[in-house]
């Protein structure tokens, strides 16, 4: 189960780094820096925004999840975190599932699906 969580975690800190120019605008780069930063509720609210403006690609709930999932690890003492964690990944599931089936030759559309099964 670790070494899921380690994967999904790398996945989520290589990719976004391997894939796009080092600017500021794009928005998952600034995620990744609020969630290392330990500015959870800020990367939350970016990536709803995100979901806002594309609520059908998977990537957003995806680090969602992650920033909620890092909030949790953080403090663990909080038990709404995992009940909404588990919301979150939820919805993520049946988004990439919906991706999935739109864009089977998309290889995110298998890295979004795979990370969000892995934390279920």
């Amino acid at each position: 189960m670790y070494l899921v969580h380690f994967l999904f975690i790398l996945f989520v800190v290589v990719y976004p780094v391997s894939h796009c120019a080092f600017s500021q605008t794009d928005p998952y780069l600034r995620i990744n820096h609020l969630i290392y930063s330990a500015y959870y509720p800020d990367a939350i609210k970016l990536c709803d925004s995100i979901i806002k403006t594309d609520p059908d690609y998977p990537k957003p709930y995806t680090f969602k999840a992650l920033a909620q999932w890092w909030q949790w690890i953080s403090d663990q003492r909080n038990p709404y975190y995992p009940e909404q964690l588990y919301e979150t990944l939820q919805t993520a599931k049946e988004v990439a599932e919906n991706y999935y089936e739109k864009n089977e030759n998309d290889a995110n559309a298998y890295l979004f699906l795979g990370g969000t099964y892995g934390y279920l």
